[in-house]
């Protein structure tokens, strides 16, 4: 009599699944006619050192800082939705599909008019969806109050947390030229074997609607080449 052998089981999985939101199209760079080489791009590309930590989006028109070392950095940008009292430690930030994602870790100041003016950065501690005023919003905790901010103030990574910092990036030379989701968590260094990499190559040249790009803040847009109002030229 033939011996029955047991058949295979499953002793267990893993099911993962995410569920996102398409955040539609929105045509972000001037279509100049008669030039077909507006969008310039370098020999080479970059190394993006702050990828968002967790899920996060930059849109094409967003600004970033380039250098020859083939690494850079993303310029994100957050608009208040709700102005600040001076000792407030909850914020509210704009929250729509064509917004950057505040993350826990981050680390946030106040957009200064001159680069060179440094400022209080502080950490961010929670966020979660929630409307004020009528405006969808991201309630964010922050480890220290930032003082009075108008509505629409624009606030910008520090370089680190505490009184007199600096933003982390100084000097935004180039255009995102589309969109890309980060979806994956970013490896913690280099020597981390775990953890993704992410890689871009950004635009040295472009004209683009400035309504439709992220906030600019005010050190920035002092170096807007545009002579056309609402236009932005790198």
């Amino acid at each position: 009599m033939a011996t029955v052998k047991p058949t295979a089981f499953n002793s267990g999985y893993v099911l993962r699944q995410d569920s996102g939101e398409y955040g539609g199209s929105r045509p972000v760079f001037v279509e100049l006619k008669g030039i077909k080489n507006d969008l310039v791009f370098p020999t080479f590309g970059m190394k993006l050192l702050n990828p968002f930590p967790q899920y996060g989006k930059m849109f094409a028109g967003d600004l970033a800082e380039f250098t020859v070392d083939g690494v850079g950095y993303l310029l994100k940008t957050y608009g208040l939705s709700k102005a600040t009292l001076v000792d407030d430690t909850t914020i509210y930030i704009k929250n729509d599909k064509f917004r950057h994602i505040p993350n826990v870790g981050d680390v946030l100041m106040k957009a200064p008019d001159v680069v060179t003016t440094t400022g209080k950065a502080v950490t961010v501690l929670s966020v979660i969806d929630e409307a004020v005023d009528g405006i969808k919003s991201w309630k964010v905790t922050i480890s220290a109050a930032l003082g009075v901010l108008d509505k629409d103030t624009v606030l910008v990574e520090a370089e680190e947390a505490g009184d007199d910092k600096s933003v982390l990036v100084k000097n935004p030379n180039t255009f995102i030229p589309n969109d890309l989701d980060f979806i994956y968590s970013p490896a913690s260094s280099d020597s981390d074997f775990n953890g993704a990499r992410y890689f871009i190559a950004p635009a040295l040249h472009g004209t683009a609607w400035e309504y439709r790009m992220s906030p600019i803040p005010p050190y920035v847009e002092t170096l807007n080449k545009s002579n056309v109002k609402g236009w932005f030229i790198l």
